[in-house]
């Protein structure tokens, strides 16, 4: 564990494989696996004797080769693009009294492409400081407990996922949306607890993802009993 107060920075890298489930096609078979390079300066501050916690970290993501349009005289993928993301995070969990618990975060991500063959106008890619598909800009929630004192915790949320677009030139995008979502557990013993989530608590008609042309709907409103067990 990082001692309070402590900064922190971090550097990594990872692949992505160009033939993926939705991309296959004889073009991408023999194309190498996309580079994305991740870089990281955060902290972290227990407050009022460990009852609150803040973190928050700055970052940026690096796609060094993205998969782009060949150009002629190329094949028809090459891996000649570039993409990044900057973004900040920041998180708030702790106890406002001993059986009230809370949890919040937010998300900002800059996304854009830095370079690109496709979508070309007069020799420019349309591309070209565009925001990256499935990316919102802003992201948060926040969740909170509470435990009584007749062995039923109550607790619900809310979470919020900003304008995202489908395209990166940005002709297509879903808007906005809000999901409300609540639970409660009630312990029937020291062993057994009997738990209640709920989703989605106001239906919302909502977009989980959105890219390549596709969409694919969120869950509507939905609920999850069960049992939990403690030994």
């Amino acid at each position: 564990p990082l001692p309070n107060g402590s900064l922190y920075a971090s550097l990594s890298s990872s692949l992505n494989p160009s033939l993926e489930g939705l991309s296959y096609g004889t073009a991408l078979a023999a194309l190498e696996p996309e580079k994305t390079y991740n870089y990281e300066l955060g902290t972290k501050w227990d407050l009022f004797d460990n009852r609150l916690l803040l973190t928050g970290a700055i970052f940026r993501v690096d796609k060094t080769n993205a998969r782009t349009p060949g150009l002629p005289g190329e094949p028809p993928t090459v891996l000649d693009g570039k993409q990044r993301v900057d973004g900040i995070e920041l998180g708030i969990s702790g106890n406002i009294t001993r059986g009230w618990n809370v949890l919040a975060a937010y998300t900002l991500l800059d996304s854009k492409v830095l370079e690109s063959n496709a979508n070309l106008l007069n020799g420019e890619s349309l591309e070209i400081g565009k925001r990256l598909i499935n990316t919102p800009r802003n992201s948060m929630s926040i969740w909170t407990t509470y435990q009584t004192p007749w062995r039923l915790t109550i607790g619900g949320g809310s979470r919020f996922i900003g304008k995202r677009f489908g395209n990166t030139t940005n002709t297509r995008f879903v808007d906005s949306y809000w999901l409300v979502d609540a639970m409660a557990s009630y312990r029937i013993n020291r062993h057994v607890d009997l738990k209640m989530n709920i989703f989605n608590l106001t239906d919302e008609y909502y977009f989980d993802r959105i890219g390549g042309g596709h969409l694919v709907p969120g869950a509507a409103r939905s609920a999850l009993f069960g049992l939990g067990f403690n030994f």
